[in-house]
């Protein structure tokens, strides 16, 4: 009976340990299979995935781009420009000087007299007339103030001149904070200064980051705010806009409503073009309140918003290898560096284009040039902390386009 229990013993023991050894072999096989496409030796995709970022891009500097000079710069053809507006008007060839009138060769003491003469006999001048003539026959007191209204004070002046100012920084600063129930005035998180503090260093390969770009004072002027269709290109936007889509990942949020964003978009890009862009943001992204969507608030661009959004995030090239966008690899194009107060260090703010037909800076191509410098950088954030974009004004653009 002992004898029976022993061998069934053994018998399982045995067993146990040929299963043992055929679960081992098949870990084995699958450790094998996994390693093997890794072994066979890629430059390319090991860059990659040690940045994590996708493939590599290809940048042009913006002397090899068809940014030069040619004829002056013109307005959209269907542009109309409001009476009165500064910086909106007609380039076209200058008109011819005034003939000049040849002046006779003066004498010193003649000229004196004959300036005497010609008053002597010139005929005494005609009588002003009555004050009296143009007062209404009412009462006398009333033709004193009308008389006195007749010069007008500087503050009347200004107020029925019919130049409108299109300077947009004064109007900014009269326009309220936002309320509680829009997230009030942001500040930078104590985890972004931490993150953003430490030396920038750069990186061998360039690698794609993500571009979001603002409309209007950064691309284009409008005029009249309710024409979304009619505005002013900054020079050289379509071709930047190209080089971005190009280059980098392109995202548009403007703070003007959503209709407004898709006209002026549809102006400046082309269907294809505007499905390539990762989002497009208006007004409606901001997180306002219902009162202050309507009113003219003080509007921020928390990139937060970006980064949780789903579907900016499955737009990462290597997103199923879990790459991101945060901190390190996305920059804000804005006019107004308040926009960007939640993220200092990621906003790349250039001067507010103000309808001027032709700049006398080359504002697109340098930060053109200014991105293809962010590729290098493992941390945007951190390069952007210490360089800040700048304007040169000693850059210039080639004069014809590039062989």
């Amino acid at each position: 009976m002992w004898f029976r229990k022993l061998r069934a013993f053994v018998t399982r023991l045995a067993f146990g340990r040929e299963s043992l050894k055929q679960q081992q072999q098949q870990q084995k096989l699958l450790l094998g299979a996994k390693r093997a496409p890794s072994s066979q030796p890629s430059a390319g995709r090991h860059r990659s995935e040690q940045r994590n970022d996708g493939p590599i891009p290809t940048l042009r500097s913006s002397a090899s781009m068809n940014y030069y000079r040619g004829l002056t710069y013109q307005p959209p053809a269907q542009h109309e420009a409001p009476r009165g507006a500064l910086g909106v008007q007609h380039h076209g060839p200058p008109p011819p000087p005034p003939p000049q009138q040849q002046q006779p060769f003066v004498i010193p003491g003649l000229t004196l007299l004959e300036n005497g003469a010609q008053q002597a006999a010139a005929p005494p001048p005609p009588p002003p007339p009555p004050a009296q003539a143009s007062v209404k026959p009412e009462s006398p007191c009333r033709g004193k103030k009308k008389r006195k209204s007749k010069v007008a004070s500087p503050s009347k002046q200004k107020a029925s001149s019919p130049v409108a100012s299109p300077l947009r920084k004064d109007d900014e600063q009269a326009r309220r904070p936002p309320s509680i129930e829009s997230g009030g005035i942001p500040e930078p998180s104590p985890l972004y200064l931490a993150r953003s503090s430490p030396p920038p260093f750069a990186v061998p390969h360039p690698h794609r980051i993500l571009v979001i770009l603002d409309l209007n004072g950064t691309l284009l002027y409008r005029p009249v705010r309710r024409k979304p269709t009619s505005f002013v290109e900054r020079p050289h936007a379509r071709r930047f806009l190209e080089y971005c889509l190009e280059a980098f990942y392109l995202a548009v949020w403007s703070s003007a409503r959503p209709d407004n964003v898709q006209h002026m978009l549809n102006r400046l890009l082309t269907p294809e073009q505007c499905r390539r862009c990762v989002v497009v943001w208006g007004r409606d992204s901001l997180g306002l309140s219902p009162d202050d969507y309507n009113a003219r608030v003080q509007c921020y661009k928390r990139l937060s918003t970006v980064w949780n959004n789903p579907d900016v995030q499955l737009s990462h090239p290597a997103a199923q290898q879990g790459g991101f966008w945060d901190q390190s690899n996305t920059v804000l194009v804005d006019d107004s560096p308040e926009k960007g107060r939640s993220e200092p260090h990621n906003i790349l703010a250039i001067p507010e284009f103000s309808g001027l037909q032709d700049e006398s800076t080359d504002v697109l191509p340098q930060v053109h040039d200014y991105l293809n410098a962010l590729c290098y950088q493992a941390d945007i954030s951190r390069f952007m902390r210490q360089h800040p974009f700048s304007l040169n004004p000693d850059y210039r653009l080639p004069t014809s386009s590039p062989s």
